[in-house]
């Protein structure tokens, strides 16, 4: 009887905990988005590589370890403070690929912003790899 009770709880409490999320829900943007967190310490910006697509609007979250830092991007308008315990945010849309060097001015910091080319098109369907005859050397059979 009572592990027929602990399998009815488990039952209830899994679909009240998940009733609230749609798992097969999904948000179209115009614009597409992407979110990057930065951490700044002295051996430098954690990540020191941050990758996107030209058009995405980039929204990126710094924060520091320990004193007061900066982050710019060489060659755009955008500078966010860093500071210990804080989280501060600034978003950013680039439209020409590139590499973008981030450093902040008067500190030795550096990282880099690559900006990829836009996205590829995947409307079209693409054919499985079996489907292509190639020239495949077999085992001869005996």
């Amino acid at each position: 009887m009572s592990y027929l009770i602990k399998i009815l709880c488990f039952f209830v409490l899994q679909s009240a905990m998940s009733a609230d999320y749609d798992h097969h829900s999904f948000s179209q943007f115009k614009v597409p988005k992407r979110q990057q967190s930065v951490i700044v310490s002295s051996e430098g910006y954690y990540p020191e590589v941050i990758t996107a697509f030209a058009g995405e609007e980039i929204e990126l979250f710094v924060t520091s370890t320990e004193k007061k830092s900066c982050l710019s991007i060489e060659g755009i308008d955008f500078h966010v403070l860093a500071e210990p315990g804080k989280v501060n945010s600034k978003k950013v849309t680039v439209s020409s690929e590139g590499r973008y060097r981030i450093h902040c001015p008067g500190m030795s910091l550096q990282a880099s912003l690559v900006v990829l080319g836009k996205r590829v098109d995947r409307t079209q369907p693409r054919s499985p790899a079996s489907a292509v005859d190639r020239d495949v050397w077999r085992p001869r059979e005996y």
